[in-house]
């Protein structure tokens, strides 16, 4: 191999890991994702909705956000309200009561062994109906058109 093939073949290896795809982590093609989540027909606060795509492969990126005390949401897919692809996708929303957190000298017992960790499913209290946190259950699928959607409207009951 001559010496301008390696020379090159090094570059290659240490500017595109460097250099990446794409200019500073923004993805090209995103449209609007803005809409509001209803629970029971009032507004709901604190949530989390995540977009996965129906057509898993390719190029295609799945997108999330959290809802405002208003229920108002904006995706995201790399950055903050940075919108999300067109395309159709499975919807899930959760909303869950965080985990009362263990004292250090508890923690340590479970990490040692002394007393077993609480099982993880009775650790997550869901506060709303948990089909919606499975995209196999949850029954959203929703399609962003090319040119995005600011009037989403999930409406979910108990």
């Amino acid at each position: 191999m001559k010496y301008s093939t390696i020379v090159i073949l090094l570059l290659t290896c240490v500017l595109v890991p460097v250099t990446g795809c794409g200019s500073k982590g923004q993805l090209s093609g995103l449209v609007p994702g803005q809409g509001v989540v209803f629970y029971d027909d009032a507004p709901l606060a604190s949530a989390t909705i995540s977009f996965t795509p129906v057509q898993q492969g390719g190029t295609a990126r799945g997108a999330s956000a959290s809802t405002d005390e208003n229920g108002v949401f904006q995706l995201m897919t790399l950055n903050r309200n940075d919108g999300v692809q067109p395309g159709e996708y499975a919807v899930t929303v959760t909303k869950t009561e965080k985990p009362t957190p263990v004292d250090e000298e508890t923690a340590r017992k479970m990490m040692s062994g002394e007393i077993p960790a609480p099982p993880l499913d009775k650790t997550v209290k869901h506060l709303i109906n948990p089909k919606y946190a499975d995209e196999k259950t949850s029954g959203i699928n929703l399609t962003i058109g090319p040119k995005g959607d600011k009037k989403i409207e999930i409406r979910l009951e108990k």
